[in-house]
């Protein structure tokens, strides 16, 4: 099991896109995939929180419509709605996955960008 905190989640959903697009040996494919799915799964129960917050605690017009400025919401208290997603944020979860070994990779093109999304689910190989 490898915990994770929710606010990691959108993050570590796009290295796993891009790291798909990869050409990478098949058992590694495979487990990416499958790890792929749980990530989006945790991530769309994020979002569909999120989103609740944000029902919660957006200033709405006269109409009952969101107020947005620069493609953001106004809030009538944003204290609570940070508070409350900085705890949705940081909650921790388990997710099942046994790290794969770098080595597994081959000779794959990784970018530093996808190792650092993906780091808690690759274990580094012995020098």
């Amino acid at each position: 099991m490898i915990k994770i905190q929710l606010g990691e989640l959108r993050n570590i959903a796009e290295g796993l896109n891009e790291i798909l697009t990869k050409e990478l040996p098949i058992k590694p494919a495979y487990w990416f995939g499958k790890l792929g799915k749980k990530v989006h799964k945790e991530l769309a129960e994020f979002e569909e929180n999120r989103v609740k917050l944000i029902k919660k605690y957006a200033s709405k017009d006269d109409k009952g419509e969101f107020i947005v400025k620069d493609n953001k919401y106004e809030f009538e208290d944003k204290e609570a709605f940070n508070s409350e997603f900085i705890e949705l944020a940081g909650t921790e979860i388990e997710i099942d996955f046994n790290p794969i070994s770098i080595e597994q990779l081959g000779d794959a093109k990784i970018t530093p960008v996808i190792m650092m999304a993906l780091e808690k689910f690759m274990e580094e190989t012995p020098c």
